[in-house]
């Protein structure tokens, strides 16, 4: 029996790595965050000394995919630039630009994966995040890391077209679709993301509803900005 079982009360304790050998191991019992798409739980089995966070990503019993990634001096994982729905924009800065908290990084995986289920054009762009310290990138934003903290919380996206799929633009372009923001704000909500802004009112004032966590900010006209709260 796996004696980290109790930590897992969906899974049998006698199947081993999910019962795919072929594709997963579990030879030092790494720290594992468990994302499940189909009701946006994450559960978490904490190991001490780890050296890696390992994501395992599932929808209706079935494993869609695991991501490992390193955990640095600071306890910050650096998120991938590229997978299925995402990618990133800009240019790295010095010191780093994209790095989260791990619970973060895990919402975010859950998150994307769910845009991608529902649409397989989905794509997102990411922009800065938090520097391999915490701070903030390029030491000129009062969020992610700097005056008004969220170190390793904080997400900038480029906005979304009517394919949703991010493009390089104002929030004012035609290019810019309410009703895709709004499904993807909407839904980082649900996965944690509670303090989400927008530059084009137009997210919030929809036909559909309002969605309460959100405001405009100043200053992303050509991005959105994601923040997760524990």
């Amino acid at each position: 029996m796996d004696p980290l079982a109790y930590k897992h009360p969906d899974y049998t304790p006698y199947t081993y790595v999910y019962n795919n050998p072929i594709k997963f191991i579990d030879p030092f019992v790494l720290d594992t965050f468990n994302i499940n798409i189909d009701d946006r739980i994450i559960n978490r089995t904490t190991v001490e000394n780890s050296e890696n966070h390992v994501y395992i990503i599932s929808s209706s019993g079935e494993v869609v995919k695991t991501s490992t990634l390193v955990i640095n001096d600071e306890g910050l994982v650096q998120f991938p630039s590229l997978g299925d729905g995402f990618s990133r924009y800009g240019t790295i800065d010095e010191g780093g630009d994209h790095y989260l908290n791990a619970e973060t990084a895990a919402a975010l995986f859950g998150l994307v994966t769910e845009m991608n289920q529902i649409s397989s054009d989905f794509r997102v762009d990411f922009g800065d995040m938090s520097n391999s310290t915490g701070g903030a990138p390029g030491d000129d934003h009062k969020m992610h890391g700097g005056l008004k903290g969220f170190s390793g919380d904080c997400i900038d996206y480029r906005y979304l077209n009517g394919s949703m799929q991010s493009y390089q633009g104002q929030a004012t372009s035609s290019q810019f679709s309410s009703l895709s923001n709004y499904m993807f704000l909407a839904r980082s909500g649900q996965w944690g993301f509670n303090k989400n802004y927008a530059s084009n009112k137009n997210v919030w004032n929809t036909p559909w509803q309002l969605y309460p966590n959100a405001k405009l900010i100043g200053g992303h006209n050509n991005h959105g900005h994601l923040t997760y709260i524990k």
